[in-house]
């Protein structure tokens, strides 16, 4: 597991790199306040320290006492990995074509059905709880419209 670890934190501290990079294209300061850019580059650099750091730390450690653990722990955690990362792509297509409701409603209950096997109803009341606070916090609190589907279905949940 610590190389896991040690791969996460590699790809922490190129984000941060990245981050900071793409924050010098802002201004630090503006008008005698702080700019669009003043916040980015603190908080890319200090990602940068502190995942650079954790990185020295675990390659020391990984050094010291090896890595026994493998990176899934077992084979059947490897096997839930990918099947949430394969099932997330025609999510995210349904997202496109009915809307961002009903295709997280049927993916979440597909995941609960695959991962945890509950009964049905223990897996439709979480699935549409969630949904409903999906709805209620973009669209009521943050007044943000949701996705437009493409076929026109479900368009009312916007």
């Amino acid at each position: 597991m610590k190389k896991a670890d040690l791969y996460f934190n590699i790809f922490l501290v190129a984000l941060s790199v990245f981050a900071f990079v793409e924050a010098l294209s802002f201004p630090y300061f503006a008008r005698g306040s702080l700019g669009a850019g003043f916040f980015p580059r603190w908080i890319s650099g200090l990602l940068f320290v502190l995942a650079t750091a954790n990185t020295i730390k675990i390659a020391i450690s990984i050094k010291k006492d090896g890595d026994s653990v493998r990176f899934f722990g077992d084979e059947n955690q490897g096997k839930r990995v990918l099947i949430f990362y394969v099932t997330l792509i025609p999510y995210i297509v349904a997202i496109t074509y009915i809307g961002l409701i009903p295709a997280t409603l049927v993916y979440a209950i597909g995941l609960y059905k695959i991962f945890d096997k509950f009964t049905w109803k223990a897996t439709v009341p979480p699935a549409i709880g969630l949904v409903v606070f999906i709805y209620i916090v973009f669209v009521f609190a943050l007044g943000v419209r949701l996705p437009r589907p493409v076929w026109g279905f479900f368009t009312f949940l916007g």
